[in-house]
């Protein structure tokens, strides 16, 4: 049984996912109606040549919408600001020392 909080979360995630994945399709099908409009790479005159372009342009809006949707969810996904990276006090943990905390290490070496 799920708990309230955690169904709450999942709930977040999903309409978040789902936000991306119109936002990635609707920007690829915007993309890709540009490239056949303005017949860019010769796209719309290679796909109506083919004789075969009532299933062409359907082909070429799924693919589009596989993948920009998928792109802009993977993008959503990495730029989430996750907090797991404190510890237990609320502090931030210092994984990477900053710049100025960096010196310079001495080797000593032999001669040979």
């Amino acid at each position: 049984m799920l708990l309230r909080d955690d169904e709450k979360s999942r709930k977040k995630m999903f309409n978040f996912l789902i936000r991306h994945l119109i936002i990635g399709v609707v920007t690829g099908w915007v993309i890709l109606s540009v490239f056949i409009i303005l017949d860019i790479a010769s796209l719309r005159s290679l796909a109506i040549a083919t004789g075969a372009g009532a299933i062409v342009f359907p082909l070429l809006y799924a693919f589009f919408a596989i993948t920009f949707g998928s792109a802009a969810m993977g993008i959503g996904i990495m730029g989430i600001n996750d907090d797991d990276d404190n510890d237990n006090d609320g502090h931030r943990l210092n994984i990477f020392p900053e710049f100025h905390q960096l010196s310079p290490v001495k080797v000593h070496t032999k001669k040979r």
